[in-house]
C-alpha cells in the first residue's frame, strides 16, 4: 500500500512538470506576427494626447540627463578652482553671468556659437592690458607662443570679433596650453576667462531677446506691460547693444503705435541713446539730435558730436540746422521789430500823434492849395498887365476909336490889380499854412515824448525828418 502511494506521488509530479513544459513552449511565427499586428493596431488607434505625452516624457528625460551632465562638469570645474587656480577679474558687462569654466576645454560648446550684432557693441570686451615682461623670459620665449600672442591680439581688434568670439578664444586657449618658455601664459588664461564671461553675457542677451521677441507680438499682453519688459531689457543690455533690436521688435506689432507714443518708452530710448552718444557712438548722437533734441541748439550740439565721431549724416545735418536756425532767427527778429513798431505806433497815437499829424497834414494841404491859387492869380495878373499895355498902345495910335481902346485898357488894369491882390493873399496864406503844417509835423506833444522815452527811440525834430518819418511809418 505504501509503494502504491509513492508511485501515485511520482505520477502526479510527472504530470505537473509536463503541464509546465507545455505552457512554456516557444511561440510559433504565426503567433508572433499576430501579436505584432495587434500592437500596431493599438498604437494606430491610440489618442494623440497619449502620443504627445509620451514624447514629452522622453524629451524631459533627455533634458534631465543633459542637466545632470552639465552639473557634473560644473562640479568638476569647482574642484579645479579649489586646487589653487586664480580667476581673472570679471568684466563689468558680465557681472550677472555665470562663472566661466576654469578648464578651457569646458568652453568648447560656447565658443562654437556665432552671434548676430545689429549695432556697435559698447563696453565689451575690455582692452588687453599687458604687463611688463622680464627681458630674460622674453628672450627665451617659445616662438610659437609669440606667434599665437600676436594672432590673438590682432584678432581681438577686428570690428566683427563679437559675431564669432570663438576664434579669438581658441587662440588664447592654445597660447595658455604652452607650458614651457611662455611668459604670456597668465595673460592668455586671463583673456580666455574674460572672453568666456563675454560669451556668457552674449548668451544671456540673446536668450533674453528671444523671449521678448515672442512676448511682444502677443496681443493679450497690455502695451504698458510690454513697455515694462523692454525697459527692463534696455536697463541691462541697452548701453552695450543699443536700441535698434528693441525698436525692430516693437515696430512690427499691432500695439507698435501705442508703445512708440508711450512716454516711459520714449524716455528710456532717449536715455540709452544719450548714454551711448556719451560713449562715442556717432549713430546714437545723430538719433538723439533727430528725435529728442528740444531746440536747434541741442540739435547742433548732438549733430556736431556725431560729425566729430565721423558719422557723415551728422555733418550733413549741421549746416542744414544752422541755416534753418539763422533764417528762423531773422524771421523772428522781423516779427518782433514789426510788433514793437506797431505797439509804439499805437501808444503814440493814443498820446496824440495821430491827431497832430492829421492836423498837420490838413493844414499843409490847405496851404499848398492856397499857394497854388496865389500862383495862378499872379499868372492871370501878368496876362492882364500885358493886355493893358497892348490896348493902351492901340489907344494912342488909333484916332478913330480912342474911347474903345481906353475902356479895354482900363478893364485890364482893374483885372491886374484884382489878381495881384488875390495872388498876394493866396501866396501869403499858403505859406503860412504850410509853415503851420510843418511845425505840427515837427513839434511833438508831451505825451508822445514820454512814450518815445519809454521805448528809447527818437525821430528827430527837424521839419524834413518829421515829414520823412510820417511818410515812412504812417
Amino acid at each position: 500500500m505504501k509503494s502504491l502511494r509513492i508511485f501515485a506521488f511520482f505520477l502526479l509530479l510527472a504530470f505537473s512538470f509536463g503541464s509546465f513544459q507545455l505552457s512554456a513552449a516557444p511561440k510559433t511565427l504565426d503567433e508572433i506576427a499576430a501579436e505584432q499586428k495587434k500592437k500596431e493596431k493599438e498604437e494606430k488607434n491610440a489618442p494623440k494626447e497619449v502620443k504627445k505625452k509620451a514624447a514629452e516624457t522622453q524629451q524631459n528625460e533627455e533634458a534631465a540627463k543633459q542637466a545632470e551632465e552639465e552639473q557634473s562638469k560644473a562640479e568638476e570645474a569647482g574642484q579645479n578652482a579649489e586646487t589653487g587656480e586664480t580667476a581673472a577679474e570679471t568684466p563689468e558687462p558680465a557681472e550677472q553671468s555665470a562663472a566661466p569654466a576654469e578648464n578651457p576645454e569646458q568652453a568648447s560648446v560656447q565658443i562654437a556659437k556665432t552671434y548676430t550684432i545689429t549695432e556697435h557693441v559698447i563696453g565689451i570686451p575690455k582692452p588687453l592690458a599687458m604687463m611688463q615682461i622680464d627681458n630674460a623670459a622674453l628672450m627665451n620665449t617659445d616662438p610659437k607662443a609669440v606667434e599665437l600672442f600676436e594672432q590673438a591680439s590682432k584678432k581681438e581688434k577686428e570690428e566683427d570679433i563679437l559675431k564669432n568670439p570663438g576664434e579669438v578664444m581658441k587662440l588664447w586657449r592654445q597660447l595658455a596650453g604652452i607650458a614651457a618658455n611662455n611668459p604670456f601664459a597668465e595673460t592668455a588664461r586671463t583673456r580666455f576667462e574674460e572672453w568666456n564671461y563675454i560669451v556668457a553675457f552674449l548668451n544671456k542677451h540673446q536668450e533674453n531677446l528671444d523671449k521678448i521677441s515672442k512676448l511682444i507680438p502677443a496681443n493679450i499682453i497690455p502695451a504698458e506691460q510690454k513697455v515694462s519688459l523692454v525697459s527692463q531689457h534696455l536697463d541691462e543690455f541697452g548701453v552695450a547693444f543699443g536700441t535698434d533690436e528693441i525698436l525692430n521688435i516693437t515696430k512690427n506689432t499691432q500695439t507698435a503705435e501705442e508703445i512708440a507714443k508711450n512716454e516711459t518708452f520714449r524716455n528710456k530710448i532717449k536715455e540709452i541713446q544719450i548714454a551711448r552718444c556719451n560713449q562715442n557712438s556717432g549713430k546714437d548722437c545723430f538719433s538723439t539730435a533727430k528725435y529728442f533734441a528740444a531746440n536747434d541748439e541741442e540739435k547742433i550740439t548732438f549733430f556736431g558730436k556725431a560729425c566729430g565721431l565721423k558719422y557723415q549724416a551728422g555733418c550733413d545735418e549741421v549746416s542744414k540746422v544752422k541755416n534753418a536756425s539763422e533764417a528762423e532767427k531773422a524771421r523772428r527778429a522781423e516779427e518782433e521789430k514789426a510788433q514793437k513798431e506797431q505797439q509804439l505806433k499805437n501808444e503814440l497815437n493814443k498820446a496824440g500823434r495821430k491827431t497832430r499829424l492829421i492836423i498837420a497834414t490838413s493844414t499843409l494841404a490847405a496851404g499848398v492849395v492856397l499857394g497854388a491859387l496865389g500862383g495862378v492869380s499872379f499868372y492871370v495878373m501878368d496876362q492882364a498887365e500885358k493886355d493893358r499895355k497892348t490896348y493902351y498902345n492901340w489907344y494912342l495910335a488909333d484916332q478913330e476909336y480912342p474911347e474903345y481902346y481906353w475902356d479895354k485898357a482900363s478893364k485890364c488894369d482893374k483885372k491886374r490889380k484884382t489878381y495881384l491882390a488875390l495872388g498876394i493873399a493866396g501866396a501869403s496864406a499858403g505859406v503860412a499854412l504850410i509853415a503851420t503844417g510843418i511845425t505840427f509835423y515837427s513839434i511833438e506833444f508831451k505825451g508822445e515824448k514820454e512814450v518815445k522815452k519809454k521805448y528809447n527811440v527818437s525821430f528827430g525834430a527837424s521839419p524834413a525828418d518829421g515829414t520823412l518819418q510820417f511818410a515812412l511809418k504812417w
